[in-house]
């Protein structure tokens, strides 16, 4: 269902929620988990060549959306920097 932000006050709730999935973001040790998926990448096909054949292809997809979370938990931490310096912390 595609949420309608039709006035001030749903968007503001939708900022909310946007809040809230950043919380659940930046507790995410996605820098951990992209180390250990380049290193899955590195070293699987010399390991276990036919277990990586078979997990790679999923593991890629799972490594893009990662990534894309890093970038959004980067651009969240500028965002609270910001917000401190703003306010004198």
């Amino acid at each position: 269902m595609t949420e309608q932000l039709t006035n001030e006050a749903d968007c503001v709730a939708f900022q909310s929620k946007l809040g809230l999935i950043g919380n659940v973001i930046m507790e995410l040790p996605l820098e951990e988990y992209l180390e250990k998926a380049e290193r899955a990448t590195t070293l699987g096909p010399i390991l276990d060549p036919t277990l990586y054949m078979k997990g790679a292809p999923s593991m890629d997809e799972w490594v893009d959306v990662a990534r894309a979370m890093k970038e959004c938990k980067d651009k969240l931490l500028k965002i609270r920097e910001k917000a401190k310096k703003e306010r004198g912390l």
